[in-house]
């Protein structure tokens, strides 16, 4: 400690001891430890630094407030301390301030003073003083700061309760930059019989993202009637590949070698275990980047897995012209295709994508009108083949909007 220092301490215990301006005091508040500016430890040295202001509320001129000395103990592993403010304090006018920043014993201590009574005390709704610092690591931590003691001069007449915590928090604080985005290299798999098909999954994030190393998350599908046979990664853009099986689907974890936004970085063979036709998925769930990744948004996309049953229908139906009684249409209400004919029961009926795969089948009908439920399927162009009782055929086309 500096000789100055000393002696400006020693004059200042000098007027605690010896101030002859006394009063009573008229009420008891509590100095409080705030901080003032959020901490984001993903972004650069500027967004880790924060402001904690030491304040006991709204000082009177008649509260003669002429000066106080403050000590504080914190962790000098997590913080660094760079300065203290006083522009727009009860500090600001005080003739002579000083603080000191002890990082040996992680110890701040200060004052503020005046030492000419002739001036008017310091008054208003500010805080005592601000001080200036920075966090210290690049992770979401927590670390205390501790008021151990404030005192005032003796003519102060506020009763100060002295001690007080403050909890500052460093944080990976949510932006749209902070994304990864999982999903698939189409948005549907169409199975015949007992086929295996292949697909490809991808990974999106931003570049800033320089953290990124383990990810883990769950492929959900039903297993019942899919089996994913295989997994690989594609180059060398991932490591130390973890495939686990769980409930309801597959446990994917991995590590990052390179970067990989917008690259295919898994690929998978699936395999349907039934015959039966079937609309299903598979959803990317539980993404998880580990702690301290700067990841705060997760995003997936969803793979359909169409299960298509042969077409059996028989080579006796007589194909007609567009003038049959059969009428179409969807029902966005009902969210329904719509199938009906006035003269003939209708006694089968099937549908199809724009790709030739059966989706649906109806059969031993004996209807005039027939709605088919297609809440299912995604909005698009279909074909539908109905047969009536007497073994026409008419072709129809409806569109799911």
């Amino acid at each position: 400690m500096s000789c100055s220092l000393k002696y400006k301490i020693w004059i200042w215990l000098l007027l605690f001891a010896c101030s002859s301006l006394t009063g009573l005091s008229q009420e008891t508040v509590r100095a409080e430890l705030t901080q003032q500016k959020i901490i984001d430890v993903c972004g650069s040295a500027d967004k880790k630094e924060f402001y904690v202001s030491l304040s006991i509320g709204e000082v009177q001129r008649f509260d003669s407030l002429y000066g106080f000395q403050y000590y504080l103990n914190y962790n000098p592993e997590k913080i660094q301390w760079i300065t203290a403010l006083y522009t727009n304090t009860l500090s600001e006018f005080f003739e002579t301030r000083e603080v000191s920043f002890i990082s040996e014993e992680g110890r701040v201590q200060g004052y503020a003073t005046t030492f000419n009574f002739s001036f008017p005390p310091s008054s208003g709704n500010k805080p005592l003083v601000v001080l200036y610092g920075r966090f210290l690591g690049d992770c979401p931590d927590t670390t205390r700061l501790y008021l151990e003691d404030i005192e005032f001069t003796e003519e102060f007449k506020i009763e100060v309760e002295k001690q007080d915590t403050l909890i500052i928090e460093g944080l990976e604080v949510d932006k749209e930059t902070r994304a990864i985005t999982a999903g698939f290299s189409s948005d549907s798999l169409f199975f015949r019989n007992d086929s295996i098909q292949k697909f490809e999954l991808y990974m999106q994030y931003d570049e800033n993202i320089a953290r990124l190393d383990l990810i883990e998350f769950n492929l959900v599908y039903d297993k019942t009637y899919f089996e994913i046979l295989k997994t690989e990664t594609v180059d060398d853009l991932i490591s130390n590949l973890s495939v686990e099986d769980i409930d309801d689907g597959k446990k994917i974890r991995f590590q990052k070698n390179n970067d990989f936004s917008d690259q295919t970085i898994l690929e998978f063979d699936i395999k349907r275990k039934s015959n039966d036709s079937l609309l299903s998925g598979i959803t990317i769930d539980s993404i998880n980047t580990g702690f301290c990744s700067c990841v705060t948004r997760y995003s997936s996309e969803n793979l359909y897995l169409r299960s298509i049953k042969k077409d059996t229908t028989g080579n006796d139906i007589i194909e007609i012209s567009n003038k049959s009684d059969t009428k179409s249409w969807y029902s966005a209400g009902k969210n329904s295709f719509i199938i009906k004919n006035e003269k003939n029961l209708i006694k089968f009926a099937s549908f199809y994508d724009l790709m030739g795969y059966k989706i649906k089948e109806i059969d031993n009908i004996f209807e005039n009108r027939i709605e088919i439920d297609v809440a299912e399927l995604l909005p698009g162009i279909y074909f539908g083949i109905v047969v009536t009782e007497n073994n026409e055929k008419k072709r129809i086309v409806l569109i799911k909007e």
